[in-house]
């Protein structure tokens, strides 16, 4: 507070009104200053303190031990003018954390660019991220600005960096070391301004040891990581994230469904979710789209595994013994057959049971040691 009545009593009255401060109209700039400085570090340090012992920060949401590691691993990071390797299944939130990361930089107010590496031709990676002259190369008519220079001094997020062929890895690194490029067919040298994330679902340390990802890319890209986990590591936040999506998406159907009877939390509770928060969104879209309300019934709740045995489906088993990992995986597929056969005959057990060629008594039985609500 500046005033000119700069008495005692005015003073504490002010700061029992609120004031962090109190001077004269002519004060001394450089306590006012250091002042302003210091209040302005407490309002940060008390808002970083609330979002890392939110439920929410930004769009990541989670209140799980697991998450709020994360929530402060970002608060660390973000300030730093490191580049970051962000590591975690698919539908983990690789990319909303890059986000995230970003709007807590002072990188913020620039531009964020997301490149997904298996999407771009081998032969276009130099011209993608960093640009062409016009005439450059046969179809070359103009001149292009590649993604690093879009990102100027804002981020630039790499997505799924392992799909990158390993030539195309060889010219990464050696911006990377250089910080600096050349557009393809130009002369002028421009500066790297912008910070690299990249992300990444596969081991990397498996990727270099089985020769598909460079080593000297791996120890540039690593010295800072953030692991995201899977969801079913924070499994207790599965209700809270799916509330979350409720929310968001139900205006978009203009639905009036209210949330999810405690058998469906149930449900979602016991399932090992191996597309993580993103088929949790599906579910919930699902959900909203199918149920009549106005809970989502646990009968309504159909979960799609994959069932081709993709890399998802053998996740945290190859570290397992062949005993181990067959048990799991048959406990898997027992559970997941049986809340599916459920769900397909809206929870009717008599039905279920004729299609499936299991005794109803058995039926009942194996739902029940399943805990699988019917």
């Amino acid at each position: 507070m500046v005033t000119d009545h700069a008495g005692v009593e005015t003073a504490v009255q002010a700061m029992k009104l609120g004031a962090l401060h109190y001077t004269s109209k002519k004060p001394n700039m450089g306590t006012l200053y250091t002042v302003i400085q210091r209040e302005l570090r407490q309002v940060n340090l008390r808002r970083l303190y609330l979002e890392e012992n939110s439920k929410h920060y930004g769009k990541l949401i989670g209140d799980s031990p697991e998450m709020h590691r994360v929530y402060r691993q970002i608060a660390r990071i973000a300030a730093a003018p490191s580049h970051i390797l962000i590591q975690g299944e698919c539908g983990t939130g690789k990319e909303v954390a890059a986000h995230e990361i970003h709007a807590r930089s002072s990188r913020a107010g620039q531009p964020f660019v997301a490149v997904d590496s298996g999407a771009i031709a081998p032969g276009l990676f130099e011209s993608e991220l960093f640009g062409h002259e016009k005439g450059s190369f046969t179809s070359a008519d103009s001149l292009h600005r590649g993604r690093i220079e879009m990102a100027g001094e804002g981020t630039l997020f790499l997505d799924e960096i392992t799909n990158l062929p390993l030539e195309a890895q060889a010219k990464l690194l050696r911006f990377i070391e250089e910080r600096s490029y050349f557009r393809v067919g130009g002369e002028e040298l421009f500066p790297l301004r912008a910070r690299l994330i990249a992300a990444t679902n596969r081991d990397l340390k498996q990727e270099v040891r089985a020769g598909r990802f460079r080593q000297d890319l791996y120890y540039r890209l690593s010295a800072v990581v953030l692991e995201m986990p899977p969801l079913r590591a924070h499994q207790e936040d599965v209700p809270l994230i799916a509330g979350y999506f409720l929310s968001r998406m139900r205006g978009q159907f203009s639905s009036r469904i209210e949330g999810f009877t405690a058998a469906a939390e149930r449900a979602l509770m016991q399932y090992h979710w191996p597309g993580n928060v993103r088929e949790l969104r599906n579910l919930v879209e699902s959900g909203l789209l199918y149920s009549p309300g106005p809970r989502i019934e646990a009968h309504e709740i159909v979960f799609h595994p994959l069932s081709e045995g993709g890399p998802e489906f053998f996740t945290g088993l190859m570290e397992k013994s062949y005993a181990e990992a067959k048990e799991e995986l048959v406990k898997r597929f027992k559970r997941e057959y049986l809340a599916a056969l459920l769900a397909r005959h809206r929870g009717n057990i008599s039905q279920a049971a004729c299609e499936s060629g299991i005794a109803r008594s058995s039926l009942h039985r194996m739902l029940v040691e399943e805990g699988i609500p019917h």
